[in-house]
């Protein structure tokens, strides 16, 4: 089974507006909100945790995931565990639930 879940772009056609949530639903992602402010929630053994979120290859808060819109992005890339994560998507703890990476298309 292949660590990265790479969404198809079959995907995007079928949500094409709104926030990527219901796309990570689609791959397997937990995504939690609270007060309009939503997050993807990874495991890392027997606990969830936050997952690292990078738009464009920046590291953002996990809570921007709420503000990105589907019809702004190219694609999204899920690494569900901390081994997968690519070397540049490192960032401290977080990585420990595995990261969300989003392209946008401009």
């Amino acid at each position: 089974m292949s660590a990265l879940r790479v969404i198809p772009l079959t995907s995007f056609r079928r949500h094409p507006t709104g926030s990527p949530d219901a796309l990570l639903l689609e791959s397997g992602v937990q995504v939690r909100c609270r007060l309009g402010r939503c997050r993807p929630i990874g495991f890392d053994g027997a606990r969830s945790c936050v997952m690292s979120l990078f738009l464009d290859g920046m590291r953002m808060p996990a809570d921007y995931l709420s503000t990105v819109r589907l019809d702004e992005l190219a694609g999204v890339e899920v690494y569900k565990h901390a081994l997968d994560v690519p070397p540049e998507f490192w960032s401290g703890s977080r990585s420990a639930c595995g990261a969300v990476v989003m392209w946008t298309r401009y």
